[in-house]
């Protein structure tokens, strides 16, 4: 296992590979509430504040503002988190 410094932003798709389900991300460290707020709009449109552990349903959108997909989102308020190496697809 790979130990994150508190000052890294890690991110994690947490959702098997494929087709067919709703994206599951998980981000990590400084500020990671408003890096996903500028990517994340709410399934309903009205703003986001995001707390800490929580989860959160909505959409990923681009630069453009175009939707990119269906996600759920959880911004961890941990300060040191463990992540695993990248693995290969079986």
């Amino acid at each position: 296992m790979k130990t994150c410094e508190p000052s890294e932003l890690t991110a994690a798709v947490l959702t098997a590979p494929g087709e067919g389900g709703i994206s599951v991300i998980q981000v990590a460290g400084p500020h990671a509430a408003s890096v996903v707020a500028g990517m994340f709009i709410r399934s309903d449109g009205s703003p986001t504040v995001f707390e800490p552990d929580r989860l959160y349903y909505g959409f990923l959108r681009g630069a453009g503002g175009e939707v990119l997909d269906e996600v759920i989102v959880a911004c961890l308020s941990l300060s040191l988190i463990h992540i695993s190496e990248p693995t290969r697809p079986y």
